[in-house]
């Protein structure tokens, strides 16, 4: 039996009539990665303008979305699923966004935060780290071909 980790493939996400998104799925992505950027991008395509999913940027850790202004730097950063401190501390660290999203389904979202307060400096975080957390697992509630994400699905903590 093949498990999800090691097929990779295109996937169709649509939002609306017009508005679509293929994402691909990488060897050894999860499932659940790939349906949290889609939720991600369903929550912040119509509101930030040039949204981009996995861009090709500069820097040591990617985004899962970023949005760049007019010199080529993000103003939009993106992580999804990914809650390693050291990733979410350089990122605050050096890239340049005036926010960055952190992404997350499951778990305890008061524990993360306090993770988050002991390891980095509120100096990095405070006004521009935010975490959208999903409360039930999005491949339980997405479809694919009318992707909405449904009142009450996620929490908001903003430092």
């Amino acid at each position: 039996m093949i498990s999800e980790l090691e097929t990779k493939g295109h996937m169709r996400f649509r939002f609306g009539r017009r508005d679509q998104l293929v994402l691909y799925k990488q060897k050894g992505e999860s499932m659940a990665h790939v349906y949290l950027k889609a939720a991600a991008y369903a929550i912040f395509f119509r509101d930030v303008e040039g949204l981009a999913v996995d861009p090709k940027l500069r820097f040591k850790f990617p985004a899962d979305l970023a949005a760049v202004d007019a010199t080529g730097d993000p103003r939009f950063w993106v992580i999804v699923e990914d809650t390693s401190l050291a990733r979410l501390e350089w990122s605050l660290k050096h890239v340049p966004a005036s926010e960055v999203i952190l992404m997350t389904e499951g778990g305890d979202l008061d524990r993360l935060v306090a993770q988050i307060r002991r390891g980095i400096h509120y100096r990095y975080t405070h006004k521009r780290l935010a975490i959208y957390h999903f409360l039930k697992p999005v491949e339980e509630w997405i479809d694919p071909e009318g992707v909405e994400v449904p009142e009450g699905a996620y929490d908001i903590f903003h430092f």
